[in-house]
């Protein structure tokens, strides 16, 4: 009896530690994909043309030049509920004749209105793609609403359709919160139950004899 009760609570330990020690992957797309000015996959854009935000040999393209305005933007809107220590992983490269006044940014919201800049950089030096992992992101845990954003400023109007960045390998993550801890009764507990109800038997088998 004691060898099953003692398996049972460390079946529940190992539950609970992995439950809680998991890292989680919350969303991902690798835009491995026909090319195509629509993003798909729950993305939400702003652009210019119908061309600037788009899918291209397997990445998500922002660009363009917009007059008082973030030039293009791809968002995504999730859910961290249940989850802690978020992290948003990616890769990034520039495109042509981008130089370091234009910027990629990535941001983040719990309301679709009030941004949080996460990460900025200058284009114009980049040598293929470069892998940046931002987290954890402070207040972004368990949120109904987490909505994050690729977005590119672009300074120079006269060759500004051709500026901008190519986003890949985007994974949003979190680790799982801790599940409440199971109250698994412990084997002397059971056994003095056991018994006390054995003893409740015999006592009433004595009366009825």
């Amino acid at each position: 009896m004691k060898k099953i009760f003692k398996n049972i609570a460390t079946a529940a330990a190992l539950t609970l530690f992995c439950a809680s020690a998991s890292a989680t992957i919350i969303f991902e797309d690798d835009f491995n994909r026909a090319d195509s000015n629509t993003v798909g996959n729950g993305w939400s854009t702003i652009e210019d043309d119908n061309n600037d935000v788009a899918i291209v040999n397997g990445a998500l393209r922002l660009r363009d030049f917009i007059w008082f305005s973030v030039d293009a933007e791809a968002a995504h809107a999730n859910s961290t509920e249940s989850f802690k220590d978020i992290y948003i992983d990616f890769s990034w490269d520039e495109l042509g004749p981008s130089d370091s006044n234009d910027t990629l940014s990535l941001s983040w919201s719990n309301n679709g209105t009030n941004w949080n800049n996460l990460w900025t950089t200058g284009l114009g030096g980049s040598q293929g793609f470069e892998s940046v992992s931002v987290g954890a992101i402070t207040g972004a845990d368990d949120l109904s609403t987490f909505t994050f954003r690729f977005s590119t400023d672009v300074t120079d109007f006269l060759s500004g359709n051709f500026e901008g960045a190519l986003i890949d390998n985007v994974v949003l993550r979190g680790t799982a919160l801790a599940v409440p801890a199971v109250s698994v009764p412990e084997p002397l507990s059971i056994a003095l139950l056991g018994l006390g109800l054995a003893g409740i038997g015999l006592s009433r088998r004595k009366k009825s004899a």
